[in-house]
């Protein structure tokens, strides 16, 4: 048995590593002076559609349930939302066609396992939406910039783990554990050599 299985068996001071839920937002933009924004949430399979109307600030909330791989649909509104990875296609059956990027991820506290929230920093590269290098860039961390290990989702990518990450500005998002270090603690799935 190795010792994440035992650790996972066991459930002690250890923690299993674990994909989290998360909450991902998209800012889709405006059309005919009404703003949109959509919310998946995970846990629930469903995505969230906020309209605001911005003449008069009247906004509204309904949403959309998940009908096939990637693909929200409400039929008393007739939105459609088709989530590509990163960016999305919000349509209706009146015209309305915008694209959508990533504006934010939050983990979704029910399901989310926090690793110990460990203090460490990484030696430079990309930040994802997503555990892998198949989900949308969010940006990037320098040679030695300081951030909080979250949690270890559990999967692998030549040797190492992608884990939820947490920058000093409170911006959450996933990277490589081959580029983390968390000095003092000898924890699975990041480089932490030379740290």
């Amino acid at each position: 048995m190795t010792p994440k299985s035992l650790c996972f068996v066991i459930a002690t001071a250890c923690m299993a590593p674990t994909l989290a839920a998360a909450n991902v937002g998209f800012e889709c933009g405006t059309a005919g002076g009404v703003a949109y924004d959509v919310v998946l949430l995970e846990a629930q399979n469903v995505a969230q559609l906020d309209t605001r109307n911005q003449a008069t600030s009247f906004s509204d909330r309904s949403y959309m349930s998940l009908t096939s791989a990637a693909t929200y649909f409400n039929p008393n509104t007739g939105f459609t939302f088709q989530d590509q990875g990163g960016t999305g296609v919000l349509s209706s059956n009146l015209g309305v066609r915008l694209n959508c990027v990533v504006s934010d991820i939050t983990g979704s506290p029910e399901t989310t396992v926090p690793a110990g929230n460990f203090p460490g920093f990484s030696f430079g590269g990309n930040l994802r939406a997503g555990p892998g290098t198949n989900t949308a860039g969010l940006g990037s961390t320098s040679n030695g910039q300081p951030l909080t290990l979250v949690s270890d989702t559990g999967v692998s990518f030549n040797g190492f783990t992608w884990w939820l990450v947490r920058l000093q500005n409170g911006q959450q998002a996933y990277q490589w554990g081959g580029l983390l270090c968390a000095p003092g603690h000898n924890l699975g799935g990041i480089f932490n050599d030379g740290c």
